[in-house]
């Protein structure tokens, strides 16, 4: 269980009144410019990525636990073996994505970071950049501020804020995902 401050609280409660706030003066305002539509949408999910995964210092809920250990497991080997069985590790299928092995270690050893920063910090940047893929993929074809509109909805979902968050694997292959449409 996590004890978050009083003043935690008020800051979280501003920032989601700032993005409502936000999301009602861009559509309504005639005089803002669809140009920073990406920016608004960029820091909308930026922010509530940010104000679930920042909020402890531990490794958040669902899958992050086992994707963490296989991690830590390429991160003390220095490499990654591909031939450890699965039972031995208890990691299952992980220990088979690059995105869980390879990736992070990476970004552990270039930025410098514990393991659990990787995870909390650098794949949630990587998660916000699905939004942005989303919206250039919306706009052409629904114009851009129902492109807004489909987009924010997509990150107002509790879903893209909370339990993507513990599936680091997934993130990183939705974000190829719509990296993979923008590119067709």
């Amino acid at each position: 269980l996590v004890k978050i401050s009083p003043t935690m609280n008020v800051i979280l409660l501003l920032a989601m009144i700032t993005i409502s706030a936000l999301v009602i003066l861009v559509t309504l305002s005639r005089k803002f410019s669809h140009r920073f539509y990406p920016l608004v949408l960029s820091v909308i999910a930026i922010t509530l990525l940010f104000h679930v995964s920042l909020v402890t210092n531990y490794v958040h809920q669902g899958d992050n636990l086992p994707e963490y250990r296989t991690l830590l497991l390429t991160e003390r080997n220095e490499r990654w073996d591909s031939t450890i069985p699965p039972i031995l590790t208890m990691n299952a299928p992980y220990n088979s994505m690059l995105s869980l092995t390879i990736l992070p270690t990476i970004y552990t050893s270039l930025l410098n970071m514990d393991a659990i920063w990787v995870l909390k910090i650098v794949y949630s940047l990587f998660f916000s950049l699905v939004p942005l893929g989303l919206y250039k993929l919306h706009e052409t074809r629904v114009g851009k501020q129902v492109a807004f509109l489909s987009v924010f909805f997509f990150i107002a979902n509790g879903t893209f804020f909370t339990e993507m968050l513990g599936l680091a694997r997934q993130m990183v292959a939705e974000l190829f995902f719509v990296l993979l449409f923008l590119v067709l």
